[in-house]
């Protein structure tokens, strides 16, 4: 409720930028909420400082896809203050482990899959094969033992456009795509022509986090079957 909102208010610290550069000139967002585990964060400042407004330390960011963009402004998902929307979720949320007590938000990666089919797949309205039972998920696992996933750190970023990954997993992760499409992965950055359909049937990638060490409720369609070593 708009009206409502000036219970919310509080008193923000922030900085102002002078200068754009690389996709800030150019993408449709051209600038950062800093969200990170510090004091000068927005959701931080806001806890302090806002007079009981935000309940808990604690906030959701849940993602949309929208198949139009405009300057105008498009719609990409909800950000969630002092908790999370259930209205929202699909299925019930679960926590992961966060390995850093100040700033970036560290996770440490147990597996590494891919799945079969992709958007289109994602999107049907339910789980059941015609006989009424689960749909089998084909998955290829990236085999690669995961101290050497997450040497050097993994991080948890909203704010990156990509996602990079471990150079120890460039063989592994092509031999997990062949094993699933049937064909190897486009090299060296080269542009690839593909229809929709081809484009909605590339695999999901589907990364497998540390749980948070406190008893919670799981997750039956993210995680369930897929690793009974770490369920």
């Amino acid at each position: 409720d708009p009206n409502s909102a000036v219970i919310y208010r509080f008193p923000l610290r922030f900085g102002c930028q002078t200068k754009l550069t690389g996709l800030f000139k150019t993408q449709l967002a051209d600038g950062i909420m800093g969200m990170e585990n510090g004091k000068s964060s927005f959701w931080s400042q806001m806890f302090s400082r806002g007079n009981g407004a935000m309940g808990r330390e604690m906030f959701a960011l849940c993602f949309s896809r929208s198949e139009d963009a405009a300057r105008e402004g498009t719609s990409a998902g909800a950000l969630t203050l002092g908790g999370y929307d259930e209205r929202l979720h699909q299925t019930p949320a679960v926590f992961a482990e966060n390995l850093s007590r100040k700033g970036w938000y560290h996770v440490y990666i147990q597996n590494m899959f891919l799945r079969k089919g992709g958007v289109a797949e994602e999107d049907e309205d339910d789980n059941d094969d015609e006989d009424g039972g689960a749909k089998t998920v084909e998955l290829a696992r990236i085999e690669l033992e995961d101290i050497l996933i997450n040497e050097g750190g993994v991080i948890v970023d909203s704010g990156t456009t990509d996602s990079y990954l471990s150079s120890h997993l460039a063989q592994p992760f092509k031999d997990a795509w062949i094993a699933v499409t049937g064909y190897e992965p486009p090299k060296n950055r080269v542009s690839v022509m593909l229809t929709e359909k081809e484009l909605d049937a590339l695999p999901t990638v589907m990364i497998q986090l540390k749980g948070a060490s406190v008893e919670l409720e799981t997750d039956p369609v993210s995680s369930e079957g897929l690793d009974p070593a770490h369920s």
